[in-house]
């Protein structure tokens, strides 16, 4: 009979090989160096499980103004046309959900494409013609303006939303933001109609 064998692998010796950078010149150096890395999970210990409406994403690494989310993004779900204040972005496909055709490892050939910046403000999305119909996973490279307002992609949020899941994230995190039917902006008071 087999025995199960359990351990503890310990994140500083683990992680002793991997050299950190205090900081970056740029979000593309810094997903260039996140990717040479071998893309360490290293899961910052108060990260949240962020629930929206169309996915759900975690933080997989942070340091700076720089972080790195995973999303996992539903099945028949297509983000609504918006932009992220005060923070850019680069998206690289990781596959799932039956996206494309697999290669010889078994994974997608979509894996590792890779989006270029978007900057703060650009606004993306609102094509439902390209709804992931089985789902799919994608990192999420960012670099934001104020490392206080650190949280995820899915808060800082100025466009259509998601559903209800998305209007509460964004009131918890911004009470006073601008939230009304169908539509926020993090950047404009509560008060304040958008013309």
């Amino acid at each position: 009979m087999n025995k199960i064998t359990w351990k503890k692998i310990n994140p500083t010796d683990y992680f002793s090989h991997i050299n950190i950078p205090d900081d970056w010149n740029s979000l593309e150096e810094f997903t260039d160096w996140y990717l040479d890395s071998k893309m360490p999970l290293m899961i910052p210990f108060d990260a949240r499980v962020i629930v929206s409406d169309d996915a759900c994403a975690i933080c997989i690494f942070k340091k700076g103004n720089y972080q790195v989310e995973l999303y996992l993004q539903y099945p028949e779900m297509w983000v609504r046309k918006h932009c992220h204040p005060r923070m850019d972005s680069i998206i690289m496909q990781l596959g799932g959900g039956s996206s494309s055709p697999e290669d010889i490892y078994g994974v997608s050939k979509s894996w590792g494409y890779i989006d270029k910046n978007l900057p703060p403000g650009h606004y993306h999305g609102g094509d439902s013609v390209t709804a992931a119909f089985d789902g799919k996973v994608i990192l999420a490279f960012q670099r934001w303006e104020n490392p206080k307002e650190m949280t995820s992609a899915a808060i800082q949020w100025k466009g259509q939303l998601q559903g209800n899941h998305q209007v509460k994230l964004i009131k918890n995190y911004y009470p006073n933001a601008l939230v009304q039917e169908g539509y926020a902006d993090i950047t404009l008071p509560k008060d304040q109609i958008e013309s």
